[in-house]
């Protein structure tokens, strides 16, 4: 990132480096991919959620689930009324 961010670069994920990027991403999941590039973490979890959620649907996740406590309202906002539904649960010690 150092190297890159001097000079002129076209912006919105048209630049030389974004498609370096997308290729590689290509290559990893062997087939063509979009790739979209967000300046935040919250962005991107909530784009995620909206892409697989309906508008005004439920998303399901542990109470002490991220998406749940520091996204701040921004999941719902981008899912167009999608509600976050946290559900109790123990975490199982053999990580699955």
């Amino acid at each position: 990132m150092i190297r890159e961010q001097s000079g002129y670069a076209n912006a919105y994920g048209t630049s030389a480096l974004d498609r370096k990027i997308e290729a590689r991403f290509n290559e990893i999941f062997e087939r063509e991919v979009a790739v979209f590039f967000v300046g935040t973490g919250t962005a991107a979890n909530s784009l995620a959620l909206s892409s697989v959620g309906r508008p005004g649907g439920v998303v399901f996740c542990h109470n002490d689930a991220h998406i749940a406590n520091d996204e701040g309202g921004a999941p719902e906002y981008f899912t167009g009324g999608g509600r976050l539904a946290t559900v109790s649960g123990t975490r199982r010690q053999d990580g699955a």
